[in-house]
């Protein structure tokens, strides 16, 4: 089973060698003989006729198992990109409110919109985990001012980088 190995790796590795055996052998395979006969290759196309078809049927399987792979991650990307967008609107929606910029009313007000934001930031770990830390400090009830709005300013500062990594990330794509 150790050359089955190997040629299914190379063909993870070369895919457009496969896709060549696949059109070359089903040349050989179906093309007229009186046509393979002007090229001087009727000869050979009848010789290797059992290996041509074996050829034929591998590389078949394997450029199909190979298209759909590429068409599954395809689809995969697409999905991941439209989530990024989403992802995005909402961060930015959540972002823009006046309160964000003005001061929210009250402490439970701040509470409530770090609870909309916080899981929306699960696409990076290190943003997600910055944005609770502070979240969690700022559920305290006696919390100084100071330390109130230093919190608020470490997590409006994570919303505005996975903002920008957002935007970056669907520029390049």
């Amino acid at each position: 089973m150790g050359w089955l190995e190997k040629l299914i790796n190379f063909a993870k590795q070369k895919p457009i060698i496969v896709f060549w055996f696949f059109i070359c052998s089903t040349l050989l395979l179906f093309t007229p003989n009186n046509y393979l006969r002007i090229i001087n290759l009727d000869g050979l196309a009848n010789d290797i006729a059992p290996l041509t078809g074996l050829i034929f049927l591998l590389s078949g399987v394997m450029a199909l198992i190979h298209t759909f792979n590429s068409g599954k991650q395809y689809v995969q990307k697409r999905r991941e990109l439209k989530q990024k967008r989403h992802i995005l609107a909402q961060l930015r929606n959540l972002y823009s409110i006046i309160e964000v910029k003005s001061g929210f009313k009250s402490q439970q007000d701040c509470i409530s919109w770090s609870n909309k934001i916080a899981p929306l930031l699960k696409f990076n770990e290190q943003y997600y985990s910055n944005f609770l830390q502070s979240s969690h400090r700022l559920n305290i009830e006696n919390i100084s001012g100071d330390l109130a709005t230093s919190l608020f300013r470490t997590m409006t500062s994570q919303v505005e980088m996975a903002i920008e990594e957002l935007k970056n990330d669907l520029g390049k794509s």
